[in-house]
């Protein structure tokens, strides 16, 4: 019996088919990142331009990566998940010339055998996509219409339903590595106009990774296809920079240099498979720390792999230089044939052939780069680190010097009573208006006599309220403080400045003084007798949530602060504003960075934000017209924008706007959804009104009637162009049947409305400086997410702005 015992147990057989799929899967899907990383190369291959990655609890309960290229034609979707099943590789000879990701066939079909896998795809040249859900390998059934754009989008659920021993895993580890690999391929694919985006799903939908926008640019010059090799390199590089400093941090972008190394092919001599190119970006050794360990992102033939080796040798020659960890981003390029990619499962690793004469090259000329780049960033260094390492001289960096003006700081290390050069002043405050150059060029009067500090301060308030910042003058306090200030006579056009002069016109300072008539002959030279009016900038009053006893209300506001930053909100609060770039963007200034704001986006969180604060009673009732007798028929004014919607999509309509005077004739249907809209809004009023101060009545002849808005900031008028819209979506996009939902969307929906914009391009500008952007910067607290998707982005540092502006 022993005997048969442990020949049974000693037999040597052909495992079952279903045991070799799943230890083949096991070495391929090791854990949710290996999912990823092959679903994602499989949309590169396939020319995706934007993948978007969804994960849920690490990946472990739903990967969704959806992306928009070439697709799967629906004859073939039976086989995507069979193993061995490929369009990448026919014969051995094609190994030799093999530039995809995947040619194997084992990414989903080792997926299909852990997890429940759906495909949907669609090619360009079929109208509808066509979906297919697989198991072990085996389509479930035959592919299915269904509507999607042209590419395809992989679902991947319940993963390692049929291995526990693997559910052990940690969501919050496994999201982090599927985070960083992505992190890594958008740096790859930022120069070839690609963007990839990482989203985390669940209670908490987070979007932690989204270089569509850095990429935007370049991808439009690559589509056009009229850019030229200087522009598209140019272009390429802004690229790759920006995403960078999305992944790693804008800090780094200044201590980044170029890293070019190759080996090709001489002229006249024999084939040689050891050419390499190898390019990208180092950091340079006045980096401050970004971590204990160096950091290399590195590609080999556009594949994101480890090189422990190449690794070593880059440390070895930073550690001659510096101390401090580098950051290294390499992309190497070599024949097909050298590269072995099969080497391991998942292609973590690859086998070079010439692998020890690729790295004595690299390494000689990363030596090279960087004794080149010591004696130019020398400079540099020895400021930036006696500003860290010397206490006094990090107090003097931070005040202004006497020869500063107010409201201006210094880009350097200086020490005190010596002359600040105009390269090292930057306006860091309100203190001193946009446009205001000519206080600067004002000459001193021989005769001026002294001022002292407790003199000016009696002349202006002791103190400012929190509802109302007044800014300094445009002679800001240096220069108040050495003049003699002489008040104007009564007869005098200055005694009695008009309210509306806007001192910030180029040479209006000049005209304004040259009309003093309090002292003859004074002129813009001895300008040190002229009072000027002072300029505040009107800040809005701080808003006191009121007290709420729904703990719906509660629970949103308390959202809004965990959703933010206190470093955030600090720069918002300290910004300056620069100017307005588009409808939707302006620039602002941060300290020394130059910010491209958003602030549609800021603006809509800011007026949703006063909805919740101002919750139950704390919005004052502005009735439409005098006496309220300008109500709106809700029913009418939807009817119309419907209509009027209708119209505009179609050329006959158009033209038909163009010949109609008055109210348009509405159809049976669009008059149909208005009543609906209107009755649910009049269901819905007491709630309205009471909470929302939103005014809607019945007037005597059965009419449902707007009466008035919520002031939600003073001095702020909504946009009367959006009513109608507003009303629509007030009555159709929130849920009135949960509390919590009810109470977000009526929030939502005024926030959208009261952050609408003036048709009116010339009003724009004015309407944003002086009405939008002091009350978003001194209310709104901005959720962390505007920045992450570029609602609040540095655009340069005015120090090299200056430096770019002295060499034209």
């Amino acid at each position: 019996m022993e005997d048969s015992a442990l020949t049974r147990s000693g037999e040597i057989q052909i495992l079952p088919q279903e045991v070799v799929d799943k230890i083949a899967a096991g070495e391929v899907v090791q854990r949710p990142v290996s999912v990823v990383k092959e679903l994602v190369e499989n949309a590169l291959d396939a020319g995706a331009t934007e993948v978007i990655v969804t994960v849920e609890k690490g990946g472990l309960a739903k990967i969704t990566i959806a992306d928009n290229g070439g697709g799967i034609r629906p004859q073939d979707l039976p086989l995507a998940a069979t193993r061995h099943a490929t369009s990448k590789l026919r014969t051995t000879e094609d190994f030799a010339h093999l530039c995809s990701f995947g040619f194997r066939g084992e990414a989903l079909a080792s997926v299909s055998m852990v997890s429940h896998l759906c495909i949907t795809s669609r090619v360009p040249e079929v109208k509808v996509g066509y979906k297919l859900a697989y198991r072990g390998g085996k389509p479930l059934q035959s592919p299915k219409p269904t509507a999607r754009k042209p590419g395809t989008t992989v679902l991947v659920e319940d993963l390692f339903f049929n291995l526990p021993h693997r559910k052990v895993l940690r969501p919050a580890d496994e999201y982090n590595k599927i985070l960083t690999v992505l992190q890594h391929y958008s740096i790859l694919y930022a120069e070839q106009g690609i963007g990839l985006v990482c989203q985390k799903s669940g209670k908490k939908s987070t979007t932690d990774l989204n270089t569509s926008n850095a990429v935007a640019v370049l991808r439009s010059a690559l589509d056009a296809g009229q850019a030229n090799d200087d522009a598209l390199r140019k272009l390429q590089l802004r690229a790759t920079q920006q995403v960078i400093a999305q992944v790693f941090g804008s800090q780094l972008i200044s201590h980044l240099q170029g890293f070019d190394c190759l080996r090709l092919k001489e002229e006249g001599s024999e084939e040689d498979r050891s050419v390499f190119v190898c390019r990208g970006l180092i950091s340079t050794t006045t980096i401050h720390p970004l971590s204990k360990r160096t950091q290399l992102v590195l590609f080999i033939n556009s594949r994101l792999v480890e090189c422990n080796g190449l690794k070593r040798v880059m440390e070895d020659i930073y550690s001659e230089y510096t101390k401090i960890k580098p950051f290294l981003y390499l992309r190497l390029d070599v024949p097909p044939d050298t590269v072995d990619v099969n080497v391991h499962p998942t292609k973590k690793e690859v086998a070079l052939l010439y692998l020890d004469e690729i790295c004595k090259h690299i390494s000689s000329q990363l030596r090279q780069t960087l004794s080149r780049a010591g004696q130019t960033f020398e400079q540099e260094d020895l400021s930036v680190q006696s500003r860290l390492s010397n206490p006094y001289k990090r107090k003097v960096s931070a005040i202004c010097t006497d020869n500063a003006p107010s409201g201006m700081h210094l880009l350097a290390s200086q020490q005190p009573g010596k002359k600040s050069a105009a390269c090292k002043l930057i306006r860091t405050d309100q203190s001193t208006q946009v446009g205001a150059l000519e206080p600067y060029l004002v000459q001193k009067s021989q005769s001026e006599t002294p001022l002292s500090d407790k003199t000016y301060q009696n002349e202006t308030p002791s103190s400012t309220s929190s509802s109302q910042h007044s800014s300094e003058s445009l002679l800001d306090t240096s220069q108040l403080s050495t003049r003699a200030v002489q008040p104007h006579k009564l007869d005098c056009p200055l005694a009695k400045p008009s309210p509306d002069l806007d001192l910030t016109q180029p040479g209006i300072f000049a005209a304004i003084s040259q009309q003093c008539i309090c002292r003859e002959g004074s002129t813009i030279a001895d300008a040190s007798l002229v009072q000027l009016p002072r300029m505040a900038i009107s800040r809005p009053k701080r808003i006191l949530a009121t007290p709420c006893r729904y703990s719906s209300i509660r629970s949103l506001r308390k959202r809004i602060r965990k959703r933010s930053t206190s470093r955030l909100e600090k720069r918002l609060r300290t910004s300056c504003w620069v100017g307005v770039v588009s409808r939707q963007r302006s620039l602002v200034q941060v300290g020394e960075d130059l910010v491209l704001m958003n602030h549609l986006e800021f603006s809509r969180q800011m007026f949703y934000q006063l909805a919740l604060d101002r919750f139950g009673g704390g919005m004052d009732l502005a009735e439409l017209g005098e006496g309220g007798q300008g109500a709106v028929d809700i029913q009418v004014i939807i009817a119309q924008a419907l209509q009027l919607e209708e119209k505009v999509r179609s050329e006959e309509g158009r033209h038909e706007l163009q010949q109609t005077r008055g109210l348009l004739t509405t159809s049976e249907t669009n008059s149909a959804l208005a009543d609906q809209a209107a009755t649910c809004l009049m269901d819905n009023s007491e709630m309205l009104e009471e909470y929302f101060s939103i005014a809607i009545e019945k007037d005597d002849l059965g009419r449902i009637m707007l009466k008035g808005l919520p002031v939600l900031l003073e001095g702020h008028c909504p946009q009367p162009h959006g009513l109608a819209l507003f009303l629509l979506r007030l009555a159709t996009e929130v849920d009135w049947s949960e509390e919590r939902l009810c109470f977000h969307g009526v929030c939502r929906e005024l926030g959208a409305y009261y952050s609408q914009l003036p048709s009116d391009n010339e009003a724009l500008e004015s309407f944003i400086r002086h009405t939008l952007f002091p009350a978003i910067s001194t209310l709104t607290v901005p959720p962390t997410v505007l920045e992450e998707e570029g609602c609040f982005q540095s655009v340069t540092k005015l120090s090299k702005l200056f430096r770019v502006f002295e060499r034209c």
